[in-house]
């Protein structure tokens, strides 16, 4: 630290300071006058200073009377005017030594500044301290899983230098979550990023093509309105759920069913492409509302043969911390207003069959509501699938008093996204699908996500196991 000492400037200060202070200084007080300096013939009493103006010397208008018994107190109304002139001096100097006390203050705060600040260039060590930096980045995660994949004998991955300190692996991250690349034995957990390139998906293998389903919109099944096109009954009593469905296929014996609907598409373009292209026809694809450019995603989803649903958001229990977009509809809302919010999201695009739920945890557990919702969809020829994240979901039960169409979802995959973890929920959907003879599932389009869901439904024909839409199980299901 360097000291800054200007002692010609600091003492010019001080006696600039002491001259105020001089200057102000307190006044002499004035010589007391007692009695014996006063002189009787020195004054007149003011009562006859007026007869003398008015009636000439000497006169006496006040008729009869000894003199000394009728003279007045003189008047000193001046002794009045001392008493104010000196308590305005008071005032005025304790002011002035208020102002001399503050800017002697601000002088000796100006010097002691001057003498211990620290100079512009240098910078203390605690105050280094408290500026943020960034201590994890995407170099110290890949160092870290490199340390780790040695330490456990693992095989870091192509293009890593076992041997160079903090090497990168030579992994993506997707690729680290989806449990390793090329061949390597990484375990089957890590971190998975929605951000996708194509890449991520190169593991996937193309389908064969499928014939598409019927282009959209059907004239009969639509209606122009203020918010845009809204799907309506036909008049011959067909709805879009039947038109725009995927026809299902025939039921193959007592084998069990299972439907599987992949969420989160349209807003990753290589998520979206890999579903539409690499899984079977009878996935059921969920576009997000909020999509830009819906319209488009749908129609290459329905000449790729898959069906359609759109989301639904509704409030949850931890909403606003849990927001699903401007659309939702809330518990507390008039039905009048979520009508509205309803068709908003059915004039998004045409050629879907249903909505799927999202989030929804407070407001389906509201009858009134869920019955309002549920009466608007059949009025308009949809289905309604339940995502499943209410366990005490009025929806089926509500559904089914209405006589309306309905599904849920039962099992979600890759609420864990990890490779382990998903290859152990769908052993647990195979097993429920067993027991109960149809269930139904979801998964999002996370590269590992879609690189399970592949290979396991491989592994369907041999294990006695229908792969079907879910729109093939509407109105199938238990109520629970």
């Amino acid at each position: 630290m360097k000291l800054k000492f200007n002692i010609g400037g600091l003492l010019s200060k001080l006696g600039a300071v002491k001259g105020i202070f001089a200057r102000f200084g307190k006044k002499k007080k004035p010589k007391a006058i007692s009695d014996e300096d006063i002189d009787e013939n020195d004054f007149i009493p003011s009562s006859h200073r007026d007869d003398e103006d008015e009636g000439g010397e000497g006169e006496d208008l006040g008729g009869g009377g000894d003199d000394d018994d009728d003279e007045e107190i003189p008047d000193f109304g001046d002794d009045d005017d001392e008493d104010k002139d000196e308590e305005a001096v008071k005032k005025k100097r304790l002011l002035i030594m208020g102002g001399g006390g503050a800017l002697a203050a601000a002088i000796v705060g100006a010097v002691v500044w001057v003498v211990v600040s620290p100079s512009g260039d240098e910078e203390s060590a605690e105050e280094k301290s408290k500026i943020p930096t960034v201590v994890v980045n995407l170099e110290t995660l890949e160092a870290e899983t490199t340390a780790r994949d040695q330490a456990l004998g693992r095989d870091p991955g192509p293009g890593a230098d076992p041997n160079a300190p903090g090497a990168a692996p030579g992994k993506s991250l997707n690729e680290l979550g989806a449990g390793g690349a090329g061949g390597t034995e990484a375990p089957g957990t890590g971190v998975v990023v929605p951000a996708t390139t194509p890449a991520d998906y190169a593991g996937l293998s193309a389908v064969p093509p499928t014939a598409p389903l019927a282009s959209s919109p059907d004239p009969k099944l639509v209606e122009q309105t203020e918010l845009g096109i809204l799907p309506k009954i036909a008049e011959d009593g067909s709805t879009a759920y039947q038109v725009y469905a995927r026809p299902a296929p025939e039921k193959d014996g007592d084998k069990p069913r299972v439907a599987v609907i992949v969420v989160g598409l349209g807003n990753s373009r290589a998520a979206t492409e890999a579903a539409i292209e690499k899984l079977p026809a009878d996935i059921s694809l969920t576009f997000d509302s909020y999509t830009r450019g819906i319209g488009y995603w749908v129609d290459k989803a329905r000449e790729a043969g898959h069906e359609v649903l759109l989301t639904l958001p509704m409030e949850s229990d931890s909403f606003p911390f849990e927001d699903p977009g401007p659309g939702t509809l809330k518990t507390l809302a008039a039905p009048e207003e979520n009508l509205t919010q309803l068709n908003w999201v059915l004039s998004r695009t045409t050629g879907y069959f249903g909505l799927l739920g999202v989030a929804g945890s407070k407001f389906t557990a509201n009858e009134e509501q869920v019955d309002f919702m549920v009466n608007a969809l059949k009025d308009r020829g949809l289905m309604f699938v339940d995502s499943g994240d209410a366990p005490q979901s009025l929806v089926p039960r509500v559904a089914f008093k209405n006589k309306a169409t309905w599904a849920a979802v039962e099992v979600n995959l890759d609420r864990n996204p990890s490779a382990d973890a998903i290859d152990h929920q769908l052993g647990e959907f195979e097993a429920l699908a067993r027991r109960r003879i149809i269930s139904i599932a979801r998964i999002s389009a996370y590269p590992v996500s879609l690189d399970r869901l592949s290979a396991w439904i491989k592994t369907l024909n041999e294990k006695g196991i229908e792969l079907v839409p879910v729109s093939a199980l509407a109105n199938k299901q238990l109520l629970r």
